[in-house]
C-alpha cells in the first residue's frame, strides 16, 4: 500500500519498519512464553528456552503452511478447552464484592480505548494487507482506512 500510494522510498521504510516490529514482537512473545513455561519448570532458564522455541517454530514454518496450520488448530482447541475449564471452575468461586469496582464511571473510557486499539491494530492491518488485490489501492485503501477509523 505504501509503495503504490507514496512511492518506493516510503514503501521501503514502511517495509523495514514492519519487519523490525515483527522481529521485536516475536522476541517479546518468545520471552513471555519462556516465562510462562518457567512457572511450571522453575529451573529452566528463560533465554535458552526462548531460543529453542524460536528454532522449533522456525522449523515448523519451514515444514509448510499446512503443518503449521494444523498445529495452530490443535493449539487453539487446547486453549479454548483450558479457558473453558478455567471459567467453569472459577464461576463457582465468584465474589461480587471483589469485582464491584470493575465497571465504575471509567468503564466508558476502557471500552473506548479497547475499541480504538482493536480498530488500529486488527482491522486496519487486515485492510492494508490486501492492498495488492484491490483496484486503485491509492484511493480505495486510504478511503477504507479513514472510513474504518470514522
Amino acid at each position: 500500500f505504501l509503495d503504490r500510494s507514496m512511492g518506493p522510498l516510503v514503501g521501503t521504510v514502511g517495509g523495514l519498519g514492519t519487519w523490525l516490529v515483527l522481529i521485536l514482537k516475536s522476541a517479546f512473545a518468545l520471552i513471555g512464553l519462556g516465562a510462562y513455561v518457567g512457572l511450571f519448570f522453575p529451573n529452566l532458564p528463560i533465554m535458552p528456552l526462548a531460543v529453542v522455541m524460536a528454532l522449533v517454530f522456525g522449523g515448523l514454518n519451514l515444514a509448510g503452511a499446512k503443518k503449521s496450520g494444523s498445529l495452530q488448530v490443535v493449539l487453539v482447541v487446547s486453549l479454548i478447552t483450558i479457558l473453558s475449564a478455567f471459567m467453569a471452575v472459577g464461576s463457582f468461586h465468584l465474589d461480587a464484592g471483589q469485582i464491584s469496582a470493575l465497571f465504575d464511571a471509567e468503564a466508558k473510557s476502557i471500552f473506548a480505548t479497547a475499541g480504538l486499539v482493536y480498530m488500529s491494530y486488527a482491522v486496519l492491518s487486515m485492510v492494508t494487507s490486501v492492498a495488492e488485490e484491490v483496484r486503485d489501492p491509492a484511493r480505495t485503501i486510504a478511503l477504507g482506512v479513514f472510513l474504518a477509523l470514522g
